[in-house]
């Protein structure tokens, strides 16, 4: 995943991003019994080596995890990152922002309005 965000995708390589597999992992596939597809595993690909010593010849296509899982798993992984207090608190003090702001808006608009 590293090697194709930043080859293909052209990502600058001294960004701090830390990679996390958060699907299909051997313990998923094996809980869901997701299906194994030997095609799947492409010999021909320069990471063929590296991913079979890392899991084995075990190939798992992405789309045998159901979305509505696939989608839970994200979220998790993500939400396991951030501190969802801080991320509603800031959420809050936002919408306090947004609102001050609207009021101040209106009076200029109002006192613009008197004054034309």
């Amino acid at each position: 995943m590293r090697t194709t965000l930043l080859d293909e995708m052209g990502l600058i390589e001294n960004v701090d991003i830390t990679f996390k597999r958060c699907a299909l992992t051997l313990e998923q596939i094996e809980a869901d019994n997701l299906p194994h597809n030997p095609d799947a595993l492409k010999w021909t690909d320069s990471r063929a080596g590296k991913y079979v010593n890392e899991f084995g010849e075990i190939a798992v296509e992405l789309d045998a995890l159901h979305p509505d899982r696939l989608q839970a798993l994200i979220r998790d992984a993500i939400e396991a990152e951030l501190d969802l207090d801080l991320f509603e608190e800031q959420r809050e003090l936002e919408t306090r922002e947004q609102e001050a702001l609207e009021e101040k808006k209106e009076r200029v608009e109002a006192l613009l309005r008197e004054e034309f």
